[in-house]
């Protein structure tokens, strides 16, 4: 095995890998969040915020750095999961109006556990006289006059 270079400050393990963190606390994120939701709100008071603005307007690459905060601590998931929470909210309030199918789509992807389409189904069917066929061998039920004199 050869040493490492001399100056070499990864095999002494005192360099950080990454970006420095953009949030130090929660509270500055949620400061941050709340600045995008005012940005978001129009004359008519209506808050149409989304979870890529969010993002975009925290200042994070990709969704994928959002999800890392959220893993950081108990106060970063706690305060991730309110702003999702309230985005949510948002597009629940859409569904109130006439063009509610993009606020559907979004809450299917937000959030696949509480929103999903289901179908339920109840089949009740009475199937007479059967015939069942394996090979040359042919299965036929009674016939109903001959279940009836028993």
């Amino acid at each position: 095995m050869c040493a490492a270079p001399k100056g070499n400050r990864f095999a002494l393990g005192l360099t950080t890998n990454g970006r420095p963190p953009i949030y130090e606390t929660p509270e500055q994120m949620m400061e941050k969040a709340i600045e995008y939701f005012d940005i978001e709100t129009g004359a008519n008071g209506i808050c149409k915020p989304t979870i890529s603005g969010l993002i975009f307007h925290l200042g994070f690459e990709k969704r994928q750095s959002w999800y890392d905060y959220k893993a950081r601590s108990k106060d970063f998931s706690y305060t991730i999961s309110r702003l999702q929470s309230f985005i949510e909210s948002c597009y629940e309030k859409n569904l109130h109006g006439f063009a509610y199918a993009g606020s559907i789509f979004a809450l299917k992807n937000l959030n696949s556990k509480d929103w999903k389409d289901e179908v339920h189904s109840e089949v009740n069917q009475t199937n007479k006289n059967i015939t069942v066929s394996f090979g040359s061998n042919t299965i036929q039920p009674p016939s109903e006059s001959t279940q009836d004199s028993q």
